[in-house]
């Protein structure tokens, strides 16, 4: 369950802030990885 809130989060900040994403795409790189295994 933690996975799936930590996704929406990161979701939502990206959706908020486009620019975050730029700045730190490792962040939701890894987010994905942990999710896909």
């Amino acid at each position: 369950m933690s996975n799936a809130l930590d996704l929406l989060s990161s979701n939502l900040v990206t959706a908020k802030d486009p620019m975050a994403s730029s700045s730190s795409p490792s962040k939701p790189h890894k987010n994905r990885k942990v999710s896909e295994e």
